[in-house]
């Protein structure tokens, strides 16, 4: 089962479960969003394709944390003019996870253990920001903590 959503002028395929970045919204972490722009909607038989919105439906889904993506660097030039920029930029998102289809008759919910592990996963990503280490584990940390369990 599941759904195609527009929002902020992406479209996403979801399921339930599922965790997603999408562009920031404005809502509190563990406070519930609805997403009305439902463009499709299929359960393992039959489809149902908007004109250009499926009637009723709604999707659900959980705020689980805020922050911002990995760095992009911007580099322009002007050949022969020395004109050189370098900008960066961090894209903001909100990271979200899919706990419920409603369409019509079908009223379906996340399995509760997928829901409770993208929570523990968000936590976990939000105290490593605050801790000020980085999110991402390099291989030289991934060998020295297989390491460490192995001792």
């Amino acid at each position: 089962m599941y759904s195609i959503i527009q929002t902020k002028g992406f479209q996403n395929k979801v399921s339930l479960g599922e965790v997603l970045r999408l562009p920031t919204i404005e809502a509190a972490i563990g406070s519930t969003v609805a997403f009305e722009n439902i463009l499709l909607f299929a359960d393992g038989e039959t489809a149902v394709v908007g004109q250009p919105e499926v009637a009723g439906a709604k999707v659900e889904a959980e705020v689980l944390c805020h922050g911002k993506g990995d760095k992009v660097l911007v580099f322009r030039r002007k050949r022969r003019k020395g004109m050189r920029r370098l900008n960066g930029h961090r894209q903001p998102f909100t990271e979200v996870v899919i706990t419920r289809f409603a369409v019509g008759s079908v009223d379906q919910s996340a399995p509760g253990a997928s829901v409770e592990a993208a929570r523990r996963r968000a936590k976990a990503y939000e105290a490593r920001v605050a801790s000020g280490t980085t999110p991402r584990v390099t291989r030289k940390e991934k060998i020295a903590l297989a390491l460490a369990a192995k001792a």
